[in-house]
């Protein structure tokens, strides 16, 4: 692939009159590169690798038990419901099959996947000729201040490396003078689109609205035949779009059909999860405050400050007209973090700001890089400004990081081993309860097993069969029709079992209706022995007998 390089000033001193950094000439990867960005992944991957198992309640459950669900045959859309694209979902599912359906599967994956996303950020600093030490200090933030903040597999962190890398095509590959290259940022967005297919919907017509500002550009700077430049970025663009979604379009509809699809991927997103789910930007929400001490939500909450500065640097360079492709970068960066920080709109706490923070960082390490090249006339001021300011970001985020994995330890200390492997939990009255359950469910023919409300981690820990299409379920949320789905599947096929988190049980709700009416609690011994406080209750149907022993664990 032809890869871009920046047209900058190589002398050691700034064109006259001209106000800006200078990129190094030795802005292409090295080997030296190679070595860090080499020791960034491997850092990353044994860092978090070695990080508690604690089998996230929200997503992670979800989107592991759906994976998990696949891997035992079952279809998208068609057997499980799901409101986002199902790329990610079936790439967790394949690693369950090639590694075994394990939390350690998911984990490690999932730790590589980080790796590799701070491998990209790091060369895409460095591709805009930002110096070694700042290029290396983005990636090591990603990992001290974002990524803590959902510390599980989720979709969204695949998203977060496929921006990452949508990003280094846009800023590595020849599509401004070749815009048939303009089919490799398609693709990756294709891609995009099949995990999210929100977010990438979003940022595909950010990456056309790039092309639209560019072509202005062009024409500002009297570049030849700007017009069919424009229609071929835009034409190759699209056509990689479609041989990613396209296909996948194509095997949704044969294997599960238009109907269910449509109510999945359309009809749920734009009418039930925005009437039930909502945050201000940065805001740090009762649910999501344990997170917090892991990160630092102001800075996460004014990432996008920077935008600012970048933007009045982009109004200059376009009233000078001097540098082409200086205008270009700081175009780029600008449009991408725009577009990333409207796919988030939807719920923009600080938690989804942390899964678009690559564009970012890089405009933080571009900034930087401008203010250290101010100094380029005063080359030891400059060395030792820059040699302190990356020393004093490493400190910080080292003892960041450090303090992150004491409060994880601190936090989920118990181990126990499940039907999905070996887990950490921060008490026993959990692994107690999964584990009398799955007893249980051993001894019913069908093994099926209802979490209720929005619970997907007993079915993991368990091994239970959930029996509805939904992964996840609470009838606050899907319209009234799915509710009375799930209740007539519980009654027909007489589920034997239901753990439920009774504190958020409503007395309207039907579900809770049927639990009173239907099921009973099960009395675990050990868990009464323990003397604890449970926020889940196992409900067995009434007239099943199936008695526990007595507590026999320590």
């Amino acid at each position: 692939m032809d890869l871009q390089t920046p047209v900058v000033p190589t002398s050691s001193t700034q064109e006259p009159g001209r106000q800006g950094h200078l990129r190094p000439s030795g802005s292409a990867i090295t080997r030296a590169d190679g070595v860090v960005a080499l020791l960034l992944f491997v850092g990353a991957v044994l860092y978090l690798s070695s990080l508690p198992r604690d089998l996230g309640s929200a997503d992670e459950s979800y989107f592991l038990y759906e994976a998990k669900r696949i891997r035992d045959g079952e279809v998208m859309y068609r057997d499980i419901f799901q409101f986002v694209t199902p790329l990610s979902s079936y790439a967790m599912a394949f690693l369950f099959w090639a590694f075994g359906t394990t939390m350690a599967t998911a984990r490690v994956s999932t730790a590589i996947l980080h790796g590799l996303t701070m491998v990209i950020l790091y060369v895409i600093a460095r591709r805009l000729g930002v110096r070694r030490g700042v290029s290396a200090v983005m990636p090591l933030a990603f990992l001290a201040l974002c990524q803590p903040v959902w510390p599980y597999a989720s979709w969204h962190w695949f998203s977060t490396s496929l921006l990452a890398v949508l990003l280094l095509t846009l800023v590595g590959v020849s599509w401004a003078d070749r815009p048939r290259w303009s089919i490799l940022p398609g693709l990756v967005t294709g891609l995009l689109i099949s995990v999210q297919q929100h977010k990438g919907i979003i940022v595909a017509a950010g990456v056309c609205l790039l092309f639209l500002v560019d072509h202005v550009a062009d024409r500002r700077y009297a570049c030849p035949e700007p017009g069919r430049r424009l229609v071929m970025r835009l034409a190759f663009f699209c056509t990689g779009v479609a041989l990613v979604v396209g296909p996948l379009i194509i095997t949704l509809l044969l294997v599960a059909g238009a109907a269910p699809i449509f109510y999945d991927l359309i009809s749920f997103p734009l009418e039930n999860y925005p009437n039930t789910f909502g945050a201000s930007w940065g805001s740090v929400g009762p649910l999501a405050r344990s997170y917090a001490a892991y990160t630092r939500p102001l800075f996460l909450k004014y990432l996008p400050v920077p935008i600012l500065f970048l933007l009045a640097r982009a109004a200059q360079e376009a009233f000078a007209g001097a540098n082409r492709e200086q205008l270009r970068t700081l175009t780029i960066l600008l449009v991408f973090s725009g577009c990333s920080a409207l796919s988030i709109s939807y719920y923009p706490d600080f938690i989804h700001i942390a899964f678009i923070a690559p564009a970012f960082l890089i405009c933080i390490a571009e900034l930087l890089e401008w203010s250290l090249g101010r100094m380029d006339r005063l080359r030891r001021l400059s060395a030792v400004t820059g040699g302190i300011l990356v020393l004093g970001l490493f400190a910080g985020l080292g003892l960041q990081l450090s303090r992150n994995t004491s409060r994880a330890w601190q936090r989920s200390h118990v181990a126990f081993d499940t039907a999905f492997g070996r887990l950490h939990f921060p008490n026993h009255w959990e692994p107690v309860l999964y584990d009398a359950a799955r007893v249980l469910l051993g001894k019913t023919p069908s093994g099926e097993l209802f979490c209720y409300p929005t619970l997907a981690k007993p079915y993991l820990a368990t091994g239970g069969k959930n029996p509805t299409p939904f992964q996840f379920f609470d009838a606050k949320v899907f319209p009234a029709k799915d509710t009375e789905a799930v209740v007539s599947t519980l009654r027909s096929r007489r589920v034997p079992y239901i753990i439920a988190a009774y504190g958020f049980l409503r007395a309207d709700d039907p579900i809770a209706k049927l639990i009173s009416a239907e099921y009973e609690v099960v009395q675990i011994p050990e868990l009464a022995a323990r003397g604890e406080f449970p926020a889940f209750l196992l409900y067995g149907r009434k007239g099943l007998s199936s008695p526990l022993p007595g507590p026999t664990r320590e």
